[in-house]
């Protein structure tokens, strides 16, 4: 918790700033070795679709891993176009003991 307190009064210019500091404690407080990095370190000035798409070349993804809600938007016919395969999360939200009922699923990983 004290790691969580230093994170959170630091005083912050930016948001983004403060998210992506606890992003990284919370990573390495759950051993995620996964590299973390910012679209916009890509120079892609593509948007919607095309921009994800890029972003997967860019990496040299092959495969896309989003959520249901991608199903409203992607061009799938795109990613298939350049072999780039896409799953979709379609997870179903363990319940767990909270302090407080009813049961909110979905919390952040602090909770």
């Amino acid at each position: 918790m004290s790691e969580i307190e230093d994170v959170y009064f630091k005083k912050w210019d930016k948001l983004l700033d403060l998210n992506v500091e606890l992003i990284r404690l919370l990573a390495k407080k759950l051993s995620v070795k996964t590299p973390c990095v910012f679209s916009s370190e890509f120079n892609i000035k593509s948007t919607k679709t095309q921009r994800i798409l890029e972003t997967c070349k860019f990496l040299n993804a092959n495969e896309l891993y989003d959520s249901m809600a991608a199903l409203n938007f992607l061009n799938l016919f795109l990613f298939k176009k350049e072999n780039i395969s896409v799953k979709f999360q379609n997870d179903i939200h363990p319940v767990y003991n909270q302090v407080y009922k009813p049961f909110i699923p979905y919390m952040s990983a602090l909770d």
